[in-house]
C-alpha cells in the first residue's frame, strides 16, 4: 500500500501493523530524518513513518528498475518532506539525517539532490552488505550542509569513503566510527575534529592512523574514545601498542578518555604513563586477566604523585564482568609483544580475580582521594 504524503507524520501502526519504525540507536539529532533503501524503500522523522512501498511494490520497482535507485514516487515525496521542514522555526526542523544503505552507490546523485534544502548537524551513513557509501553528491547540492558538525559510519570498511568527499566533511567537530573495519577515515583537511569514538574492528589502527594522517587532530582533539572489538584485531602488521602510546601521548589538548581494551593487547596493563596530563575525565573498562593484577601497582605508583594526571576530575575504572579471567600472556599462542608474567599464577577463578582487582582498586582509588579530595570516583 502506498502511504500519500502530507506534511503531517502519519501512524503508520494504523495502516499496517507489521511495519516498525527504524531503530535509531545512539543517533545523533533532535529530529532525525531515516531513510532506507536496505533492500526496502521507506522513510520518516523519529518514531514516525512517513513513506513506504509494500511488498509488492518492491518486486514491480526492482524487476523494472536497478534496485539501488529510489523509486520517483520515494523521491518527489522526500522532496515535499523538504520543502515542508523549510518552513518550521529553527528548533523545529531536521536537524539530522540517518541513511541506511546497501551499496556503494548509495545514496545516488538523485536520492541526494531530494534532499536539497535542509541543513542538518548530524549525518549518519549506516552501511550494508558492501560496506561502502557515496557521499560525493553532497557537493553538488544548491545548499550546502555548512552546519554539519558530526559524522557517523556505522559497518563502513572502504578507504573510497571519503575519496573526492565534500568540503563539509573536514569541517565537522564529531566522528563516529561504529565497527568500521579500515586506516583512513580521518579527513586529513580536518582542522575542528574535537570529538572521536572508535568502536570495534581495528578501533586502535584507526587512531593512529588518524593522528598520522592528520597531525593538526592531535591537538583539536578534546574527547577520544577507543572500544576493542575481538582481543587481539586491533593492531596490523603496521602497527602495535607502542604506537598506540605514541599517538596518544600526542593528544596534548584531550579533556577525555574512555578505553576499553582486551588485555592481549598489552594497553590494559602498560597505559598510566601515556594518557596526556590534560585528561580531566577518564574511563577505564579492561578484560579480567593475569597480567592486569600483575601490573596494578604501577597504576597505584601513578596515584601516589600528584603530577599524574593533574587535572583530572572524575575517574571510573571497571573489568568486564561477563568474561572469564584469562590466563598468562606471553605463551606461544599469545601476541609477540605481551610482556610474560614470570610469577604470577597459571589461572584464578572469576571470584579470585574480582576480590583482588577490587582490593587494589580500593587502594589505587585511596590514594587518588587522599591526595586529591575532589577527584569523583566510580565503580
Amino acid at each position: 500500500m502506498q502511504l500519500e504524503f502530507s506534511a503531517s507524520f502519519i501512524n503508520v501502526s494504523q495502516h499496517d501493523s507489521t511495519l516498525q519504525p527504524h531503530y535509531l540507536g545512539g543517533t545523533k539529532g533532535r529530529r532525525i530524518l531515516w531513510i532506507d533503501i536496505r533492500k526496502k524503500y521507506q522513510f520518516g522523522v523519529n518514531d514516525e513513518i512517513i513513506f513506504y512501498l509494500d511488498a509488492k511494490q518492491i518486486a514491480e520497482h526492482q524487476a523494472s528498475s536497478d534496485p539501488w535507485v529510489l523509486p520517483d514516487e520515494m523521491l518527489e515525496a522526500l522532496r515535499k518532506l523538504v520543502d515542508a521542514d523549510s518552513n518550521n522555526p529553527c528548533s523545529q526542523r531536521i536537524d539530522s539525517v540517518l541513511w541506511d544503505i546497501e551499496g556503494g552507490s548509495q545514496p545516488n546523485p538523485a536520492g541526494w539532490k531530494a534532499l536539497d534544502g535542509l541543513s542538518p548537524k548530524h549525518l549518519t551513513m549506516s552501511g550494508g552488505f558492501y560496506e561502502d557509501c557515496n557521499l560525493v553528491p553532497l557537493r553538488d547540492l544548491h545548499h550546502q550542509w555548512t552546519d554539519l558538525q558530526s559524522l557517523t559510519f556505522v559497518g563502513m570498511a572502504s578507504n573510497q569513503i571519503l575519496h573526492d568527499a565534500p568540503s563539509v566533511i573536514s569541517l565537522i567537530s564529531s566522528l563516529t566510527l561504529d565497527y568500521c573495519c579500515g586506516l583512513h577515515y580521518v579527513h586529513p583537511n580536518a582542522a575542528n575534529l574535537a570529538d572521536l569514538v572508535i568502536i570495534g574492528n581495528n578501533a586502535c589502527d584507526i587512531f593512529i592512523s588518524g593522528i598520522d594522517d592528520n597531525p593538526t587532530l592531535a591537538h583539536t582533539l578534546e574527547t577520544l574514545e577507543v572500544v576493542s572489538g575481538v582481543g587481539g584485531t586491533e593492531f596490523s602488521y603496521d602497527y602495535d601498542p607502542e604506537d598506540f602510546r605514541d599517538a596518544l601521548r600526542k593528544c596534548t589538548n584531550l579533556r577525555t578518555f574512555r578505553f576499553r581494551m582486551a588485555y592481549e593487547d598489552d594497553l590494559a596493563t602498560y597505559l598510566a604513563s601515556d594518557i596526556p596530563s590534560s585528561v580531566k575525565h577518564l574511563s577505564l573498562k579492561f578484560e579480567r586477566s593475569v597480567p592486569l593484577l600483575h601490573y596494578f601497582d604501577d597504576w597505584i605508583e601513578k596515584a601516589s604523585s600528584t603530577a599524574w594526571l593533574p587535572a583530572l576530575k572524575t575517574l571510573k575504572m571497571i573489568v568486564d564482568p561477563e568474561k572469564p579471567v584469562a590466563g598468562l600472556a606471553g605463551s606461544e599462542d599469545t601476541t609477540p609483544w605481551i610482556r610474560k608474567v614470570d610469577d604470577a599464577p597459571d589461572h584464578l577463578s572469576s571470584n579470585e580475580f574480582d576480590q583482588e582487582f577490587e582490593r587494589k582498586r580500593s587502594v589505587f582509588y585511596s590514594m587518588l582521594k587522599n591526595l586529591r579530595p575532589s577527584v569523583e570516583l566510580f565503580t
